[in-house]
């Protein structure tokens, strides 16, 4: 297999790409200020105190969950404690729950909330105990995850992660997306797609290919066991249906040199999924897809998670989350506002949100890349 050491995953790719742009585009209007006010993340679902749960392992942090006063409901809140884990960077969330979220930190450490507080990481290593480089996680509920890194995809049942076997050899998994606990999709930057069922990891499947040019799928969205969609760096989208994968559609037509790479999708229903690149959002309906709708003009967008085919919520470079509910986008929030401290960014720049989970359409979690958590209970 390819080395496991600590490379730029896709997403973290974009996250410097976009941090490169001039202000003036990154930061170009007046945000939306926000009053901020201190919730627990359990505040809309569970006890709103706790403590910092046994180590599983490496010895990472987890803060303390002090006890708050919920905020108000509809606006977005800044949790009292985040994921504690000096010099690394939280790629990925997914929330099950209001009560249970999964998050994974490019170190290799993987977290867990339960109602009270982030459990302390566990951290899956490789021979040597070097480091893995975890991507993505998805949770299809309360007590069962997947995340996956360059090569292997590691579980989370009973309590407990589990490094996993090495199902891409050479080490280019992006994403994995889980319906349920028997079925996930992980995808590859080189086209590949992996089928978890049954308890197994299927062999590849290559998407897309043109003579020798592999396609870079970086995202899969599996709503049910029987329908996927997975997106590539030439914007076009793939669709598993009835046991097999489409030959792709032609989504995004911009250049992938401006803003046509597809980066992320979500899909609530086989009938109903987003697909977004760094400025525009594409959705599909009922077998077809729209024109792109600009709503990143000013902000790159990052990460996104739809629930039903009326909500959805991205969060984009600068702190900044855009809603999607009955049809129509918001122009945008600003939600976060901390500095960001990785020595590579440029001097003073706000943090950027490097992923959002929504378990439902009323509850949604959002993290930026130096693990502070972002809370939202829409009324």
């Amino acid at each position: 297999m390819a080395s496991l050491g600590l490379r730029r995953s896709p997403r973290d790719e974009r996250l410097q790409a976009q941090r490169r742009q001039p202000f003036g585009l990154r930061r170009g209007f007046q945000p939306i200020v926000l009053a901020m006010s201190v919730v627990t993340l359990a505040g809309c679902g569970g006890s709103s105190s706790g403590q910092v749960g046994a180590s599983s392992g490496s010895g990472h942090s987890a803060e303390a969950t002090p006890t708050a006063t919920p905020g108000p409901i509809g606006v977005w809140s800044k949790t009292p404690y985040g994921i504690n884990d000096p010099g690394s960077q939280v790629t990925a969330i997914s929330c099950a729950a209001a009560n249970f979220c999964a998050a994974v930190v490019n170190d290799g450490s993987a977290y867990t909330y339960s109602g009270h507080s982030w459990a302390l990481g566990k951290q899956l290593t490789v021979t040597g105990f070097n480091p893995v480089d975890l991507r993505a996680v998805s949770c299809p509920t309360t007590s069962f995850c997947m995340a996956v890194d360059a090569g292997n995809a590691d579980g989370f049942a009973g309590g407990q992660w589990t490094r996993g076997p090495d199902i891409d050899p050479s080490g280019g998994l992006t994403a994995v997306s889980c319906a349920t606990p028997a079925f996930c999709a992980a995808v590859t930057d080189h086209g590949s797609v992996y089928l978890y069922t049954g308890g197994a990891w299927s062999g590849a499947t290559q998407l897309g290919a043109t003579g020798n040019q592999a396609v870079r799928l970086y995202s899969v969205s599996c709503p049910s066991t029987t329908f996927c969609m997975s997106v590539d760096d030439a914007g076009t989208a793939f669709t598993y249906s009835g046991g097999a994968w489409s030959a792709g559609t032609q989504v995004d037509n911009d250049s992938p040199s401006t803003s046509g790479v597809l980066h992320t999708v979500s899909c609530s229903t086989a009938t109903f999924c987003i697909a977004m690149d760094v400025l525009s959002v594409f959705t599909y309906r009922n077998g077809s897809w729209s024109t792109g709708v600009q709503i990143g003009t000013q902000h790159g967008l990052v990460a996104l998670s739809c629930t039903t085919d009326t909500f959805c919520a991205a969060v984009a470079t600068g702190g900044y989350e855009f809603s999607y509910s009955g049809g129509t986008w918001s122009s945008g929030m600003q939600i976060d506002f901390r500095i960001n401290t990785d020595i590579s960014a440029v001097p003073n720049q706000l943090n950027d949100l490097s992923s959002i989970s929504c378990s439902t359409s009323a509850t949604c979690v959002a993290v930026d890349s130096d693990g502070n958590v972002f809370l939202d209970s829409p009324a």
